[in-house]
């Protein structure tokens, strides 16, 4: 039994002894230390390979150019208003009679639309940057409501000094007028000229209307052709602004859009 014992024990020294060999563990006997080597540790001639340092030169990052503001357009003292965003900064509605909620001014992609709700309404829009001593105006308007309306063209007009204006009808007739304020600010009308012509078009139809003023004469003319040239009243001063007007009657809704307005040296 005692030998069977001291078997066993030597074996599981020898074994003990064996897996620390393997882990390469200092075994020390008495005075004698001897070191087992661990199975692939790394040996001193691993040859370490540094990641070699980059020597190009960073891309630079352009400098973006800055877009320069867009020019404003300059203020035309000749030219041909087509009537988009934007026109209101040089021209200014006023009424002469009729309520504001009876009227609107609209861009369209094709000019402008005067709307007229209310009966007995008259629109004007002005030019204000220049004053002319001579001057041609022409408008392409288009009625699109009621046949009773008239379209206008207007020549140095001052609201202090008042103006001259060309008028068609729907029906077919024509006249002209000027205006000018008394010492209580009342319009006095004045009639110059009248009369019928067949160059009008009626219906739900474009017009080309025109005026010009001379020192000494107005000239009306509607779709390329001459209505009537008339002497200069005394009654208007010798220059001011250019304009456009549409006004209602007695039907509604009144529609006239103005494509285009031509402003030129006679």
């Amino acid at each position: 039994m005692k030998n069977y014992r001291f078997a066993n024990a030597l074996f599981v020294t020898l074994l003990a002894l064996i897996v620390l060999a393997c882990s390469g563990v200092n075994i020390s006997f008495g005075d004698t230390a001897t070191t087992v080597p661990v199975a692939n540790a790394p040996t001193d001639n691993v040859v370490n390979t540094a990641i070699p340092t980059s020597t190009s030169t960073p891309t630079e990052i352009p400098t973006a150019t800055p877009i320069p503001p867009t020019a404003t357009p300059e203020v035309q003292q000749y030219f041909t208003e087509k009537f988009q965003d934007g026109y209101e900064k040089n021209w200014t509605h006023f009424l002469r009679e009729g309520k504001e909620s009876d009227i609107s001014l609209s861009v369209e992609n094709d000019g402008l639309l005067f709307a007229i709700t209310g009966k007995r309404v008259f629109s004007y829009l002005i030019y204000e940057p220049f004053d002319y001593d001579e001057v041609s105006i022409e408008a392409v308007v288009e009625n699109r409501g009621v046949n009773t309306n008239s379209l206008t063209l207007v020549c140095r007009y001052s609201s202090d000094g008042g103006w001259y204006e060309f008028n068609i009808f729907n029906s077919g007739i024509w006249n002209a007028y000027f205006t000018k304020p008394d010492s209580a600010g009342n319009l006095n009308y004045g009639l110059i000229a009248e009369g019928g012509s067949n160059a009008i078009k009626q219906g739900t139809v474009a017009n080309t209307i025109g005026l010009v003023c001379k020192k000494d004469s107005l000239s009306f003319y509607v779709n390329g052709k001459g209505i009537k040239t008339v002497p200069v009243p005394i009654y208007v001063p010798a220059g001011g602004k250019v304009g456009i007007s549409v006004s209602s009657y007695n039907q509604v809704p009144v529609q006239a859009l103005f494509s285009e307005v031509t402003i030129s040296q006679p």
